[in-house]
């Protein structure tokens, strides 16, 4: 089962994100697609298998058309499956190709409760402060539930040729808030936000609201933040002390990309690659700022994905090492997320990582 997943990254127009929930005793899985006709496209087959090493099937089913419904559809499976592998299998209707998505069903703090984002199911880990959200919970009994907002600023990725450190975080509450079921309510201040039903348990769940047009980045210090992975500290440290961070930013890019035509194309690329990142791996904070955020940003969509239980590695092919570069990441777990993966880091990468920079700063399109 074990198969290449890189198209999962890919940043075309075809997305699905997913969510488990739970109501203690079955299990509900939103699927959420962009555009929302895309499963109209395909037969979609789902199987649940023991792990990622297994060939046999435990349970199957399909998914019957049509399907849409705030392009959301829920699938609904036996709680004897949870910690088992969800694989949907997509066949497009001209049966010229198809691709898997897998889904573990892995019991988690994060499964609790449904969360809707101006009237639609909400599988994303993100929301904008414009942005009217309701929750729903999986019991009847479930009317209040409980919002901490913590005022930390969480530190972008360290580069992968540092060692792994680790690093106790003293996170603090800076309000609590109550909102009641089925209760349309706004999150104006930015930053992260625990949900919890029950604060005496660690079930709950994270959401990073953002006070603009996230994913995208569009303001001059956001805009400047992520150049961190491509600068020196002491360079990063002088471009932030300028008054004028916009201009700053536009002096970075200018002078890497050196003609008005190709620095455009430099800033277009680079950015693109941190509105993905904020798409694909946003969890308790930006997804930017995370391990895997920071390795996509910089190479691009692995060519290469696989997954083995807990771990996953991508795969790099270029002119730098006929052999290609692999980067393992490690699933962790945390209350905040079901979805935290930490970058085994290596100084191997030291050369490659260099290149990569150096490729960066002379105005070179990576992938």
């Amino acid at each position: 089962m074990n198969h290449n997943r890189s198209y999962t990254y890919m940043s075309g127009s075809e997305k699905i994100t997913h969510r488990v929930l739970t109501d203690g005793k079955n299990l509900k899985v939103l699927i959420k697609t962009v555009p929302n006709d895309i499963l109209t496209h395909y037969t979609v087959l789902l199987e649940v298998k023991e792990n990622y090493k297994s060939h046999e099937v435990l349970y199957r089913d399909s998914i019957a058309k049509p399907i849409l419904q705030h392009n959301v559809k829920e699938i609904n499976i036996p709680g004897e499956y949870r910690n088992k592998i969800l694989v949907l299998r997509l066949i497009h209707n001209t049966g010229k190709y198809s691709y898997l998505y897998d889904i573990p069903l892995r019991r988690n703090a994060q499964s609790a409760f449904h969360m809707f984002r101006n009237h639609e199911p909400m599988p994303e880990n993100y929301a904008r402060a414009n942005d009217t959200l309701a929750i729903k919970g999986t019991a009847e009994k479930d009317s209040v539930f409980y919002l901490f907002h913590y005022s930390n600023k969480f530190k972008s990725a360290e580069p992968p040729i540092w060692a792994n450190r680790s690093i106790k975080k003293n996170l603090s509450i800076d309000t609590m808030l109550t909102v009641k079921a089925d209760t349309p309510f706004l999150l104006p201040q930015p930053g992260m936000y625990f949900i919890q039903k029950d604060t005496n348990s660690l079930e709950g769940r994270s959401i990073y609201v953002s006070p603009n047009r996230y994913p995208a980045v569009t303001k001059p210090d956001e805009l400047l933040a992520p150049l961190a992975y491509i600068m020196s500290p002491m360079e990063f440290e002088e471009l932030s002390h300028y008054e004028d961070t916009k201009k700053a930013v536009e002096l970075f890019w200018l002078t890497t990309g050196g003609s008005k035509e190709h620095t455009k194309m430099l800033i277009k690329k680079f950015y693109h690659q941190v509105e993905n990142a904020n798409i694909l791996f946003t969890t308790h904070k930006e997804g930017w700022k995370t391990d895997k955020g920071m390795i996509y940003i910089l190479f691009g969509v692995p060519e290469e994905v696989f997954r083995y239980g807990q771990y996953e590695e991508w795969f790099y092919y270029d002119d730098f090492n006929s052999t290609g570069i692999s980067f393992t990441f490690v699933k962790k777990e945390s209350i905040f997320s079901s979805n935290h993966y930490e970058l085994i880091r290596k100084g191997s990468y030291r050369t490659y990582w260099q290149k990569t920079l150096e490729k960066w700063r002379n105005g070179i399109l990576v992938r």
